[in-house]
């Protein structure tokens, strides 16, 4: 499955885009998870995507519901979630 297929099947939303190895985190109510690798997240065997994302483990991205990036993260935390949806909902 492609990036943008799993997008489309996560529903357009917010989502977070997460890369494997790193500290779960408490995704806000309403926004989407895509994991990259581990036994749970999709196959990056090659590591293309963490390339292209400039990915190490643990980064994520906030993608907004049209799939521009909102917001990077290296190490996310709830709150630096919460601040970023504000943001990028215009209540901030």
């Amino acid at each position: 499955m492609f990036l943008t297929d799993a997008f489309v099947k996560a529903g357009k939303r917010f989502t977070l885009l997460a890369f494997a190895n790193g500290a779960a985190v408490d995704a806000p109510d309403g926004v989407g998870v895509i994991r990259i690798g581990g036994s749970d997240g999709l196959s990056d065997p090659e590591g293309l995507a963490a390339t292209r994302y400039d990915a190490e483990p643990g980064t994520a991205y906030l993608l907004r519901p049209d799939g521009y990036v909102a917001a990077r993260f290296r190490y996310p935390t709830r709150s630096a979630l919460d601040a970023a949806l504000a943001r990028a909902c215009g209540m901030n």
